[in-house]
């Protein structure tokens, strides 16, 4: 009877545990912070504070005579409008947003270039060759 009473009080603690573990795991969250490469214009809001798997919006506000040309950071995202959404966040980050002053007819200026992003699966395939690197170089060493 006591080996029985041991192996119900443990399996329930066991229960208990991961129970408690799923619910801390589903409470976490990550701050996004925003900022302003360079000049011209804002971000709001400037910092939030999201569940993990979930996304962060932002809206960028171009003061006169510049354009919003994007962000950078938090895994990549989409743009729409003055309006950007991260990839799903798995950890604390920045976004940085990036203005400009249009040319002629509203076009960027010669030699401005869209803000490069990468996406998830790109961000994946990189940390993995970086993997993959520094065993290569710890294998010579």
């Amino acid at each position: 009877m006591k080996r029985l009473t041991k192996t119900i009080l443990c399996t329930a603690a066991w229960a208990l545990s991961v129970a408690l573990g799923a619910a801390a795991a589903q409470a976490q969250t990550y701050t996004v912070t925003a900022v302003v490469v360079g000049a011209g214009g804002g971000i709001s809001p400037p910092t939030q504070t999201v569940a993990s798997g979930a996304t962060a919006t932002v809206t960028a506000s171009p003061v006169p005579g510049y354009a919003f040309n994007g962000v950078t950071g938090c895994g990549g995202g989409t743009v729409s409008g003055n309006t950007a959404t991260t990839a799903p966040i798995t950890a604390d980050c920045t976004l940085s947003a990036y203005f400009y002053q249009p040319g002629p007819g509203g076009n960027p200026p010669p030699g401005a270039q869209a803000v490069p992003t990468l996406g998830e699966g790109a961000l994946v395939a990189l940390a993995g060759l970086m993997l993959l690197a520094g065993l290569h170089l710890r294998r010579r060493a």
